[in-house]
């Protein structure tokens, strides 16, 4: 059976397309997601977690993208702390600092 929810009860402030990018490969493909979400319309919020190790000021291809999630398709950037155990990933950690 189909939902007849209107469109225009959807709380949109409550959702977001959160992706995370644990490298340079990753973040280009979080980029073509954000474009393809803004050539849409989308209305719900964006955000990109990625590697506090990346910075969105560094003139770098990473933080050329990064500046490029902001300012054009309206991502909220995350930096995360990626910790390692025995060279594999086991935990994330919001860093303290959300650009």
């Amino acid at each position: 059976m189909i939902n007849h929810l209107e469109i225009n009860d959807t709380q949109w402030s409550k959702l977001a397309y959160t992706l995370y990018a644990t490298n340079p490969e990753y973040l280009c493909n979080a980029l073509m997601a954000f474009e393809s979400l803004q050539r849409l319309e989308s209305k719900a919020a964006r955000v990109l977690m990625y590697p506090s190790t990346m910075s969105p000021l560094s003139i770098t291809p990473e933080g050329n993208l990064l500046q490029l999630a902001k300012n054009e398709y309206n991502v909220q950037l995350v930096p995360v702390k990626i910790q390692k155990k025995n060279k594999i990933y086991c935990k994330l950690s919001l860093s303290s600092s959300v650009h």
